[in-house]
């Protein structure tokens, strides 16, 4: 059979949430709709239109995020995922640092494609139980957030990940289910986190925070008491912050490598960025 890509779109959502499914990833209709209100999704599509194969790129201003590379099992070793992948950075100018956070079974072909280990995310995992908060920050230190803070988030988050990325914040915005401001004693916003709700799960994120402890108290914030897990990305282990996480009942899942092509910092990107939004967005 002849696969021929295809340009994604809303319409391809019911199938194309079912391709990271099968693999165990947790997606779902809404964070599907985040990913194309934010970036390109390329794919191939049997002639009934079932979505075999996918890769997405969401472009910032300089650099951009690699994500949600995966063929079904029974469709893979025919090079799929390589033309989806490289549709994606097709349409990318050819100075754009291009990111990913990629698998054991991912890693091959995109050394091939130009890509290096820079790092690494630390996924942590709360399965459901009753979680008894005891913040390490003052209330009044940490509030909901308004739109009046939207200007001040934007900045926070671009000091945080290097660059601005307000499409993709604007929606995610919109997508959380709690978003956090942390003031300073001047009553300036001088961090945020948010938290968005994934079918049967939580997940934490971005979280930023001039320190540490500061982060911790976000998290801790942003944690619920409820009977389903609760996911977060770190981008490292800070002893602060991972005791915090151990108290909770969190326990390591994974260290998937982040890779990159281009002119990428990772320094500069993660200063003050505790946490990631989620693997596809960086």
């Amino acid at each position: 059979m002849v696969l021929t890509i295809h340009r994604l779109n809303e319409n391809d959502i019911p199938s194309l949430v079912e391709l990271p499914r099968q693999a165990g990833w947790d997606y779902d209709e809404a964070e599907m709709k985040a990913v194309l209100a934010s970036g390109i999704v390329y794919g191939h599509k049997t002639l009934e239109g079932t979505v075999v194969s996918s890769s997405a790129v969401v472009s910032y201003k300089e650099t951009a995020a690699l994500g949600l590379v995966i063929v079904r099992k029974d469709y893979r070793r025919r090079g799929l995922a390589r033309e989806a992948v490289q549709a994606c950075l097709d349409i990318l100018p050819a100075d754009t640092g291009v990111m990913l956070f990629a698998t054991d079974e991912g890693k091959p072909l995109y050394r091939e494609l130009g890509f290096e280990e820079a790092g690494r995310v630390y996924k942590y995992i709360a399965q459901g139980q009753e979680m008894k908060k005891n913040s390490t920050a003052l209330p009044n230190n940490i509030e909901g957030y308004k739109v009046s803070d939207w200007e001040s988030v934007k900045h926070l988050d671009r000091e945080a990940f290097g660059e601005g990325r307000d499409v993709f914040l604007h929606h995610r915005l919109h997508q959380a289910h709690q978003c956090l401001v942390l003031k300073d004693d001047q009553n300036h916003p001088a961090g945020f986190g948010l938290s968005i709700w994934n079918e049967d799960q939580l997940l934490i994120g971005p979280v930023t925070a001039p320190d540490e402890r500061e982060a911790a108290a976000l998290i801790e914030q942003l944690i619920e008491a409820h009977s389903v897990k609760v996911r977060i990305d770190l981008t490292a282990e800070s002893r602060i912050i991972t005791s915090m996480l151990e108290q909770y009942g969190f326990e390591k899942h994974s260290e998937p490598p982040m890779m990159k092509r281009g002119p990428w910092n990772a320094d500069t990107r993660n200063r003050g960025l505790y946490a990631i939004a989620s693997q596809i967005f960086g």
